[in-house]
């Protein structure tokens, strides 16, 4: 625990040190009637801080999630008897408290609740919190550090492609997706989790339901191999582009073999999860396999991604561009 005066007590005290003065000049009826009153009640408010019992908290914290997002903080502080305090919250680099903190409240009798963004990707804490509080005459303060840390994961963000890329990327389904299919075998209705891709839309219109062709020998789910790699200083923009390129195949029912300097994860669009946590904190470093069907390199701010060997888009500073 901290202990200070507050600025009533300061005020207290330099009107004691003054009166002190006095004493040599007036004799002990000026240090009886202002010093030791003073002195008393600096010294009961120490004691009665340094005494008051420190509250518990519970904490909730936002799912992780992408950069560039709000969540909601909750802290239920809790003691034996109500006690006012200023409650506050500490915070790792790369998130940023919007509002609701420092906080006036009534330990044991509601919860604090504040809003955090999530300005950059990586693995990111919360806490511990903070409390400060005075005693009765407001002449002393206490600050207690309560509770534990929590962590939250922040992902990169995802962003919209560059139409260039996306018709590639969609294209390039198309083809594999050809190559695949042996022969029609029949026609059933739409079950989620099922490829956009073979959505057979002139049925679907007939039957006013959603329609899905059947191949025999055709896998559920196409897998694309993406490898990436950054110079140092470039990872975030090699971890944006990646995460955007990700997010774009799962939504054409891609399942993603990423593949980083960090290692490799596979996801589908069922748990995409796991990409984005791997690119949260992976680090700079080589491209692991360059003949990979989708690479992202970046370097002096920018990200460049190639399909099947061509250059499709460069990625950066927030701006996308087809090339």
């Amino acid at each position: 625990m901290m202990l200070w005066p507050t600025r009533r007590g300061v005020a207290l005290l330099l009107v004691a040190v003054a009166a002190t003065g006095f004493v040599v000049h007036s004799g002990a009826r000026a240090l009886g009637a202002v010093v030791v009153p003073s002195a008393v009640a600096l010294l009961a408010g120490v004691v009665q801080v340094w005494l008051t019992p420190t509250p518990t908290v519970d904490r909730a914290v936002p799912a992780d999630g992408p950069a560039e997002r709000e969540g909601t903080v909750v802290l239920r502080f809790d003691a034996d008897d109500p006690l006012p305090v200023t409650a506050d919250d500490r915070h790792s680099a790369g998130l940023r408290v919007v509002d609701g903190l420092p906080a006036e409240t009534v330990v044991g009798e509601g919860p604090v609740r504040y809003r955090v963004r999530f300005e950059r990707r990586g693995d990111r804490t919360l806490g511990p919190a903070t409390v400060r509080y005075t005693d009765a005459l407001g002449l002393v303060a206490g600050r207690d550090s309560v509770g534990e840390t929590a962590r939250v994961l922040v992902y990169p963000a995802v962003r919209p492609l560059p139409p260039a890329l996306a018709e590639s990327l969609q294209s390039g389904l198309a083809e594999q997706s050809r190559s695949e299919r042996d022969e029609f075998d029949g026609l059933r209705e739409y079950v989620r989790g099922d490829a956009l891709r073979n959505l057979n839309w002139k049925v679907s219109a007939k039957r006013d339901d959603l329609i899905v062709t059947k191949y025999t020998g055709a896998r559920p789910e196409q897998t694309v191999t993406v490898a990436i790699g950054a110079a140092t200083g470039d990872a975030d923009e090699m971890a944006t582009a990646a995460a955007s390129v990700v997010a774009a195949l799962h939504s054409l029912g891609a399942v993603v073999a990423l593949l980083t300097p960090d290692g490799e994860v596979e996801a589908g669009p069922s748990d995409p999860e796991a990409a984005f946590a791997h690119l949260a904190t992976v680090g700079p470093g080589a491209v692991p396999d360059r003949e990979a069907t989708v690479v992202v390199k970046a370097s002096d701010g920018t990200a460049r991604v190639s399909v099947a060997g061509e250059e499709r888009a460069n990625i950066g500073n927030g701006r996308e561009a087809a090339t």
